[in-house]
């Protein structure tokens, strides 16, 4: 899963934004933009479509921040519990509580995703140190277990397919250290968390993951990348979710990170490590140079492609197209601030 990305990701604010107030006009293109400052300190931004800086939001200290796809609420969530409030900040109410002080084998806090029509929050991470699993009614704060919590069991929600059927799940297992360690697997699930079926389990555990496994506009398949220490665990891969079939893509020099899906989901978009990102067809042919080397990649909904270009993806560069065409600077992050995600507001 790669420890660094593990580590960035603990103080990520997840946004997704649809009518932020002062945001900008109906329909204009709003690029959402999470990153990290020298004190891990998470800070979300929101651009307009010319690169103009449009809303500063700033996590709690230790906590991340999920928005609704709608934008009308946002989660909240840190070692303590799940919170939600209306996107202006009012009206804040605790729906989950965790259960016990974590000491061993726990995780920095719950994690969350939202189901497509903003009504309900898949929640991993319930009790720090089973790691409980739920479903949460946004409205009555109804919870609904999705698996019964065990020790050194981990489930964390990834996301729901874009038609609100399926949920993909990343699972974990085993004491570090003893003979039960360990297990680590993509799972998917039908919404209400019923049905659960692995999808890949990797061969080495301790490394490699689904991380922030990404869904196919049309929900039939799911793109993955991993740190691929063992030879059985491909670096870069796109699994059929009715047949399980999975396809490994060529390697090349990725980074741990979310795949990228063309509007139409016949391509991907990624970056690597040692050289430019690029473009691959989703069945690994007709691969495409964009000449710009960074640390992360989008496709928006008209067919460009953004790079968080350097090091530390300071700098956002469009790419008209998704052609390697000559790039062009659209957005500097403030200060020292680095890159953690990007993406489109619904």
């Amino acid at each position: 899963m790669g420890g660094a990305f593990a580590l960035v990701a603990a103080w990520c604010v997840g946004l997704c934004i649809q009518g932020v107030a002062g945001a900008g006009t109906a329909g204009e293109r709003l690029l959402i933009v999470s990153a990290a400052g020298p004190s891990y300190r998470a800070v979300g931004h929101v651009y307009d479509g010319s690169g103009r800086l449009v809303q500063t939001i700033e996590a709690p200290l230790h906590a991340s921040l999920t928005w609704s796809p709608n934008g009308a609420m946002i989660a909240i969530t840190d070692s303590a519990g799940v919170w939600v409030e209306r996107a202006n900040g009012s009206n804040k109410r605790q729906l989950l509580a965790t259960k016990t002080k974590c000491t061993i084998s726990c995780l920095s806090s719950p994690t969350v995703a939202w189901t497509p029509d903003g009504k309900q929050l898949a929640v991993g991470g319930v009790d720090p140190k089973t790691t409980g699993f739920a479903l949460v009614d946004v409205a009555s704060g109804r919870v609904t277990p999705l698996r019964a919590p065990k020790p050194f069991v981990f489930y964390r929600p990834i996301a729901f397919s874009p038609n609100g059927r399926w949920l993909a799940e990343s699972f974990s297992s085993g004491d570090s250290g003893t003979a039960s360690c360990c297990v680590e697997a993509l799972v998917v699930a039908h919404a209400d968390g019923s049905h659960p079926r692995v999808l890949h389990r990797f061969g080495d555990p301790i490394h490699d993951g689904p991380g922030v496994a990404t869904w196919s506009p049309d929900s039939t398949r799911i793109a993955f990348t991993d740190d691929g220490r063992d030879s059985r665990d491909p670096r870069f891969a796109v699994v059929d979710v009715q047949s399980g079939r999975l396809h490994p893509l060529d390697p090349y020099k990725v980074y741990d990170q979310s795949p990228a899906w063309s509007p139409d989901g016949t391509r991907l978009a990624l970056t690597q490590y040692v050289g430019p990102a690029f473009t691959v067809a989703a069945d690994g042919t007709d691969f495409h140079s964009l000449g710009v080397q960074g640390t992360l990649a989008i496709w928006l909904r008209d067919g460009d492609v953004l790079i968080a270009a350097g090091d530390t993806g300071h700098t956002i560069v469009d790419i008209p197209g998704g052609q390697g065409e000559t790039p062009r600077t659209l957005i500097t992050l403030p200060g020292r601030e680095q890159m953690l995600s990007m993406r489109e507001a619904s």
